[in-house]
């Protein structure tokens, strides 16, 4: 019912034939609508941003602790959500070496 009503008042914006009350009662239908996407963008940005961030602080921790890393690894590595990132993070701390990274990365992949 209500997506029908919106329907019909879109159809006669169109049409530029909106009284100011039938603008009213779109835009208070749509605001909703439009906060909401405002706000999920608004997350994923900050999560994007995050993620960028952890995988860089990362990359410079492991390009120190175990100088020259696989290419293919820091790709693997790059496609790790946030919360992965997160863990690696903790536990590089413990690596000594290359192949302790490698089988970090099988086993959160199983």
């Amino acid at each position: 019912m209500v997506n029908e009503t919106i329907s019909a008042i879109i159809v006669k914006y169109l049409f530029n034939s909106l009284t100011i009350t039938e603008e009213s009662e779109l835009i208070v239908r749509l605001a909703p609508l439009y906060q909401g996407d405002r706000a999920r963008a608004r997350q994923e940005g900050k999560i994007e941003g995050k993620t960028e961030e952890a995988l860089n602080l990362i990359q410079r921790l492991l390009t120190k602790k175990l100088e020259n890393i696989n290419p293919e690894l820091i790709t693997i590595i790059s496609q790790l959500n946030l919360e992965s990132l997160e863990r690696l993070a903790e536990d590089l701390i413990d690596f000594t070496s290359q192949t302790d990274l490698e089988d970090w990365l099988r086993n959160i992949q199983s």
